[in-house]
């Protein structure tokens, strides 16, 4: 999954209708190359990471990516309620804020009910790197709504796509439910950003 900065770095290559679909409004002209892909590389990396693991290793880290997700949603999300301009995006990153919050409480919730303890990851560090790269850039445009809401289009596509080859990993009951209430959730917010992406 690439960074806001990163998908900036390259030159524009698709046409207008895809750059109103999935732009980052915040980059330079001619500076628009989505990610369509996003989540792919790192949904093939997690499922490499849990294939042969104990159960307890690859439930930690699982767990890890799901609270990772979490974290890096929120962090994102506080930025933009404080930088955006527009009403509907404020109340869309208040709501990821609510959301995602509780979210991280209800899995933390459930790795202390099963002596789950979380494992960091290559696929955590590289959601940290770009959660990072992320808010340094939007710290530095202002106003940041499109950017912001691209950015939630391409993370939330690529969150879905993870906790798909989590799911395809896992036989737990209990943890699949975690897995389904996510995938839920993470759906409902991609459908909310993706309308408001074609409002801005």
């Amino acid at each position: 999954m690439r960074s806001i900065a990163s998908l900036c770095s390259v030159g524009l290559a698709v046409g207008l209708s895809v750059v109103v679909a999935f732009g980052l409004g915040a980059c330079e002209a001619g500076e628009l190359p989505p990610d369509l892909e996003a989540g792919r590389d790192l949904a093939a990396q997690a499922a490499a990471d849990l294939a042969g693991q104990p159960d307890d290793l690859a439930l930690g880290i699982s767990s890890q990516i799901l609270l990772t997700l979490d974290d890096g949603a929120i962090t994102v999300a506080q930025l933009a309620r404080r930088y955006a301009g527009r009403a509907e995006v404020v109340a869309y990153a208040q709501r990821m804020v609510a959301a995602h919050a509780a979210h991280f409480e209800a899995v933390a919730r459930f790795d202390g009910e099963r002596g789950i303890v979380p494992q960091d990851g290559r696929v955590t560090a590289v959601l940290r790197d770009d959660r990072e790269d992320d808010v340094a850039f939007l710290e530095t445009h202002r106003p940041i709504d499109v950017a912001y809401m691209s950015n939630q289009v391409r993370t939330h596509e690529a969150a879905l796509r993870i906790v798909a080859a989590l799911v395809e990993a896992h036989r737990d009951p209990a943890f699949r439910g975690v897995l389904a209430d996510t995938q839920d959730l993470l759906g409902e917010h991609l459908a909310d950003a993706e309308a408001i992406v074609r409002g801005l």
